[in-house]
């Protein structure tokens, strides 16, 4: 038996690896590898070829907003969403052994991770410098390789693991309640287990806006009409055409629902290019 290959942007000890690792218990692939790819253009790129069964992309934290970069992709290509996952993020200062709370005077990790932990950076570290990093499992390797006493890295706990650093605080970031919400692209959103209708299911859809008066309200008032709530909305700039944009909508139902076809269709009448991204197990955070 093949083995189902899933990719995520990032190294091991990343975020998104953990993503991926429960996207997998949750859809019960026991035959699985696991690639680290070093950006989202290539994740969606091997997809496209069938390099990937599966591409796992973050799309929205719930303290910095939205990942655009990963809905103007969505956008741009003709693949689908199989599937989300939400990640507790849990930042821990990692040091290499021996390391105290004083030896410390650089902190490194991704803008998000450090922005997630600014408050608590000051108090601890008021004179310390704060490095941008490409990736939190990135700068736990740097920190380890590195060898230094006076660098810490902000990082997963796996990540802690991976390359033998020791955990100095634990769960470092301002607020506890800090979670990402992470896509599974594929070639096919409907060759996932259970399509049936003992889950919630969750909708993905875009479609291009007209520049003119009210469009968004008639839009959404598809929706409305039907009792169908909306849990995300995002518009981002169509390229080359300025001053106008691309929606992406998340909705609760199956895209085979009666009111959701309905909506769907209604919302054809006057939009450009609706197309549906997929039909998906609600995940419980």
């Amino acid at each position: 038996m093949r083995k189902v290959k899933i990719g995520y942007q990032g190294i091991s000890g990343a975020y998104s690896e953990m993503a991926a690792e429960s996207f997998a218990k949750k859809e019960k692939i026991s035959k699985v590898e696991f690639l680290g790819v070093h950006d989202f253009d290539t994740i969606f790129k091997m997809v496209e070829s069938g390099e990937l069964e599966y591409g796992v992309i973050p799309v929205e934290n719930s303290l910095a907003g939205s990942i655009y970069k990963n809905f103007d992709l969505l956008a741009l290509n003709n693949l689908n969403i199989a599937g989300e996952v939400y990640v507790h993020v849990k930042h821990q200062l990692l040091v290499i052994p021996g390391t105290k709370i004083e030896d410390i005077k650089e902190v490194y990790s991704h803008w998000q991770a450090l922005a997630q932990c600014e408050q608590n950076i000051k108090n601890s570290f008021p004179n310390a410098k704060v490095i941008e990093y490409y990736d939190t499992a990135g700068s736990a390797e740097f920190v380890k390789n590195e060898k230094d006493k006076s660098k810490a890295s902000l990082a997963s706990a796996k990540a802690g693991k991976v390359y033998k650093l020791k955990t100095l605080v634990k769960d470092f970031q301002d607020d506890k309640d800090n979670f990402t919400r992470f896509l599974i692209i594929s070639r096919n959103y409907s060759n996932l287990k259970d399509m049936n209708n003992i889950h919630k299911y969750k909708t993905s859809i875009i479609f291009k806006g007209e520049n003119v008066a009210g469009f968004l309200y008639k839009a959404l008032g598809c929706f409305s009409l039907r009792d169908i709530s909306l849990s995300k909305i995002e518009s981002r700039p169509i390229p080359k055409n300025p001053w106008n944009y691309f929606f992406y909508f998340d909705f609760e139902g199956k895209y085979d629902d009666e009111n959701v076809t309905n909506a769907i269709n209604n919302l054809k009448e006057f939009a450009k290019e609706v197309k549906v991204l997929g039909s998906y197990i609600s995940h419980k955070i």
